[in-house]
């Protein structure tokens, strides 16, 4: 079928097709990148990465509720309990909690209760939001090491 259109509509189509193409205007450079920012994870990776090359086996402890395929459901570790739990034998001390946060954040008032218990029951234990923070903890704990 062919199309149908009025003599104002065919003016109109050949008067945008004979303007010329409005140019757009480009926009100015400017080389402003802004800070890079580490994330939690990328914070997370260097301690646990770190840990691992120093022969410490790491541990994620997961906070909540999981369920199971079969149904029903299975309580994790309790609000507040530290992100890694770090062990290695033969050195003391052997057990580390660690708690990781984005740079510039903080621990939970659970959090600091669950890193304080830890530290009186005798085991080493701290919130960092950066690899040097954690790397001075650990070298004031295992000098020489690292």
């Amino acid at each position: 079928m062919p199309l149908r259109i009025t003599d104002q509509q065919f003016a109109l189509f050949e008067a945008a097709r004979a303007a010329p193409p409005k140019a757009k205007r480009p926009r100015p450079f400017r080389l402003t990148a802004g800070q890079a920012q580490l994330s939690e994870n990328d914070v997370e990776a260097q301690i646990v990465g770190f840990l691992k090359i120093h022969g410490w086996r790491v541990d994620r402890q997961h906070v909540g509720r999981a369920k199971w395929p079969a149904g029903g459901w299975l309580q994790l570790h309790p609000e507040g309990t530290a992100d890694w739990f770090a062990h290695r034998p033969r050195t003391s001390p052997s057990c580390l909690y660690v708690e990781v946060k984005a740079p510039g954040q903080r621990a939970s008032r659970e959090q600091e209760l669950y890193l304080e218990m830890a530290r009186l029951g005798g085991y080493l234990a701290g919130c960092f939001d950066s690899f040097p923070a954690f790397h001075a903890f650990y070298q004031r704990h295992f000098p020489g090491e690292a």
